[in-house]
């Protein structure tokens, strides 16, 4: 049999080997493996799950990393029933059915998991082959990832301990795979937990999971401004419509959001028990998790909080990244070496939790509106007043503008340009305003309904009870 591989190069210069879809060898998914700058003689090889948009991260890690850099290309396919399963994500849809029975990738019978330990092997025999890594190796490959892709990592790294050596997750940290199936009654199914995980690993008992599991090496890290940040989904859970014109970054003016680790829909069905267990308080969760995982077993041995800088850090070119790679270069380089585990010390005690209240605020006030329709309903009141005063333009120069993001929407500016005496536009700003991506078409499109008498105009009677 010829090469599995093509030996590339990409537009920056840097050598990488292009692994195809290999049915034959156990994996339905293309890879690539990039080589560093300097490859470290007791080098291991390094998973990476990262925005493939940024290519400039993967760059300054192969500047700093002295290992070869594994880059998976997994496709979100549509299964029987033509619904798309999250397959990148290792969702538990992804790896069981409703029935209990084995969820397949591709073309092939196995499950997702099961062609990653796969690919991986292929990987490492190749490497081998071509005395990039040592043949004493003992194959346990080291797997890192920042947000979502750290909620991949995350769980893949749970999922196989066997094939697992460390596991470096950032800006994931309310989404961390717990080794118990419950805890104080509250149940926890995977990915939560160990919940079913029998079912999902093809496995009668998970002792040998368990023991696997206990070698494997964790690391977690965040930023201490990680609740500033403008995220893609609801409160509850629904993706947000942007205009075409606006870029998915904190510069949107459109929405007021939730970060994404605590709300988008990779990992909505975790954080809801972790706060059931920990309480609101993300640094509560953050030790929750921790005394859980080394309480029974696990060795979640380095929590860093980086200091005075929000979850988008990494793709910002702050200085930070390089205190990052430099930290995660020291503590890989232990790891090959044998060494006490070295790097993600020295960071914030705590992740700010000023922007805590908003989020609580919000969930407090779904939870009293009798249903969502009425809540709705009550907003698009508020926007009818809004549209109708006038210091309207006022208003919309505050918060319509495109430069206008969440670290924007301050108490102090909601207050000042609310309707006197009613308390609905806090409850619209805070949450329900990101069902309108543009807050101008909005006012303007109640406007003329008012104007051509669609509408009725609103008085302060309707704003209050």
């Amino acid at each position: 049999m010829g090469k599995e591989y093509e030996e590339l190069t990409d537009s920056n210069g840097k050598k990488y080997l292009h692994f195809k879809k290999s049915p034959e060898l156990g994996f339905d998914f293309e890879f690539d493996i990039y080589f560093p700058t300097n490859i470290a003689d007791d080098a291991n090889l390094l998973l990476s799950f990262y925005d493939m948009i940024n290519q400039g991260r993967l760059t300054a890690m192969l500047d700093k990393i002295e290992m070869p850099i594994m880059i998976t290309k997994v496709e979100n396919v549509p299964d029987k029933e033509g619904k798309v399963i999250n397959y990148k994500q290792f969702d538990r849809q992804a790896l069981i059915n409703k029935d209990g029975s084995k969820v397949r990738y591709g073309t092939l019978e196995t499950s997702i998991v099961e062609q990653y330990k796969e690919a991986i092997s292929e990987a490492y025999k190749v490497l081998k082959e071509m005395q990039i890594i040592r043949q004493e190796n003992d194959e346990k490959i080291d797997i890192e990832g920042y947000s979502a892709q750290g909620v991949k990592a995350q769980r893949l790294a749970f999922l196989i301990p066997e094939n697992v050596r460390s596991s470096t997750v950032g800006g994931a940290i309310s989404s961390i795979p717990l080794p118990v199936n419950e805890i104080n009654g509250v149940e926890l199914p995977y990915p939560a937990g160990t919940g079913e995980l029998e079912k999902i690993l093809g496995t009668e008992d998970l002792q040998k999971w368990k023991a696997e599991y206990e070698k494997l090496v964790q690391i977690v890290y965040a930023t201490e401004q990680e609740l500033k940040f403008d995220g893609n989904f609801t409160r509850d859970g629904n993706r947000i419509k942007r205009n075409e014109d606006l870029t998915k970054d904190e510069s949107s003016y459109s929405q007021i959001t939730v970060s994404q680790h605590d709300i988008s829909s990779e990992v909505a069905n975790v954080v809801p028990l972790q706060i059931k267990l920990w309480g609101s308080d993300i640094n509560d969760r953050i030790n929750g998790a921790r005394e859980t995982i080394n309480s029974n077993g696990g060795k979640l041995q380095k929590v860093k909080i980086y200091k005075g800088i929000s979850h988008h850090f990494l793709e910002r070119g702050e200085e930070a990244p390089k205190e990052f790679l430099n930290d995660m270069a020291k503590a890989l380089s232990s790891l090959n070496k044998g060494q006490e585990l070295n790097g993600f010390d020295d960071g914030a005690n705590r992740i700010d939790t000023s922007y805590e209240e908003v989020r609580t605020y919000i969930q407090e006030r779904l939870k009293d509106a009798k249903s969502r329709d009425e809540y709705n309903s009550k907003c698009r009141k508020v926007l009818q007043e809004i549209a109708s005063r006038p210091d309207a333009n006022k208003f919309l120069e505050v918060y319509g503008n495109k430069k206008t993001s969440f670290y924007d929407f301050t108490p102090e500016l909601i207050e000042q340009y609310r309707p006197k005496g009613k308390n609905g536009l806090d409850d619209c700003l805070k949450d329900n305003i990101t069902r309108f991506s543009d807050v101008q078409k909005a006012t303007t499109d109640v406007k003329n309904e008012v104007a051509k008498g669609e509408i009725e105009q609103i008085n302060d009677k309707d704003l209050t009870e």
